[in-house]
Formats: structure tokens, sequence, C-alpha cells
């Protein structure tokens, strides 16, 4: 009966904190549209998430507390209020300019600027929060597949926008709120920056890159999974979602 009330509380927590993330995401994002700040609007949830993580994971290292709570505070709203997929899509949008309003220069730059200030920011939050690391997992792949999997769910819906055909200005509202949501809400969640960032600074010893099946032993050197993560979801991006928008 214990295990299964923490269980539940575990994913009580996850849910809460999860939507709480989301929504804090939301509003800092919304917050530096309005304010003329629309470069930092998703450079603000990567780094405020890695430095919360970063915090967390020495708060609760050591501490006689519940692992739901860390659970939920690391998985739940910093993984919510970090989003994997959306950083890699406004870098992989700038690239295709579906609208093609920039040059080829402006393009290549501004992708590499998307994807090397989030780098900046997220490893700088994480720094900044933490000073004590520890690791209990094996493997990383968990996290490897929820990323790619939301990138390309978020690759399908912005091909799909690009493409749709809603019918009228009113399917066109409605058709954009729901892709929005799925992309924001489902996506988001999914997705995680604060986790990638705590994974590739933990360092794993020996007999825990035993201890992983060997397929999967890869993840286990971070530049490996950073490259892997990176250029994974930009194939992803690109081969989808930049089919259509190079040949709109």
């Amino acid at each position: 009966m214990a295990w299964q009330a923490r269980q539940k509380l575990k994913w009580a927590l996850l849910a809460l904190l999860g939507m709480l993330g989301a929504a804090a995401r939301f509003g800092l994002q919304r917050v530096a549209d309005e304010s003329g700040f629309a470069a930092l609007a998703s450079l603000v949830p990567l780094m405020l998430g890695c430095f919360i993580l970063g915090a967390s994971t020495r708060f609760f290292a050591g501490r006689p507390v519940h692992n739901e709570l860390a659970l939920g505070v690391g998985t739940g709203f910093c993984g919510s209020l970090t989003t994997f997929s959306s950083w890699m899509a406004s870098a992989a949008q700038r690239l295709v300019d579906a609208q093609h309003t920039l040059s080829t220069g402006d393009q290549i730059y501004g992708y590499f600027v998307i994807i090397f200030t989030g780098l900046l920011a997220s490893f700088g939050g994480f720094a900044m929060g933490r000073r004590l690391l520890f690791c209990n997992s094996t493997s990383r792949l968990g996290t490897f597949y929820a990323n790619m999997l939301g990138t390309l769910v978020v690759a399908v819906l912005l091909a799909v926008l690009l493409r749709g055909d809603f019918g009228n200005e009113d399917g066109w509202e409605r058709g954009t709120t729901v892709i929005y949501g799925l992309i924001t809400g489902f996506a988001g969640c999914l997705t995680t920056v604060s986790t990638f960032v705590k994974e590739l600074n933990e360092k794993d010893s020996v007999a825990r890159a035993l201890k992983a099946p060997a397929w999967s032993r890869w993840t286990l050197q971070p530049w490996r999974y950073a490259l892997g993560s990176i250029v994974g979801s930009q194939i992803i991006l690109l081969g989808v979602y930049g089919s259509f928008g190079w040949t709109n």
C-alpha cells in the first residue's frame, strides 16, 4: 500500500509541476515578446530551468526527502520549463525561412547563433545552480528518445501549419490554436533541455558504464550524446519541415 501511495504521489507531482513549468515557460515567453525582447523568449526559460535543476540537484542530494519531490521538480517543472524541441525548431525555422525574407548568409548565421546561444544559456544556468552533482542512471536513452519524439511531433505540426488547408479563416484560427497548443504543451513538456544538460555534466564511473547495455553506451560519452541529440533533431526537422518549407 505504501508503494502504491508513493507511485500516486509521484505521478501527481509530475503532472502538477509539469503544468506549472509549461505555464511558466509560456508566461516568460509572452513577457519577453511583449517587452520587445523576442530574441530572449526561448533563452530565458532555458537558463532559468537549468539553474533551478542545478540548484535542486544539490539541495536534494543527501537530504532525507522523498525522491518523488526531487523527480517532480527536476523532470516535471524543469523539464516542462525547458523545451528541447522548440529550441531546435526555432533554429530549423531560421534556416528553412519559409517566408523567404532572409538572405542565405542571414539564414546560416541565425541558425548557428540560436543553437550556440541556447547551449551557452543552458550550461551557464546549470553551472550557476549547482556545485555537486550525483548520478543514479546508467543510460540516457530515455531523455534522447523523448527529445527525438517531441522534435518529430513539432516537425510534423510545423509542416501541417505551413502547407495545411484549413478551409476558411475560422478553420485556420482553430487549427493554428490546436497546433500551437500541441507544440507548446505536449511537445514542450515531452522534451527537455535541463535534463539533457544535467546528463551532459554527469561523470559516469567505469562500473556504471559496464552496467549499461552495450548498444546504449554511446550516450555515456558527453560529446557523442550532445552531438547525436542536436544532429538527430536537426535531421528530423529539416527532413520533415524543411522539405515542405523549401518547396513552398
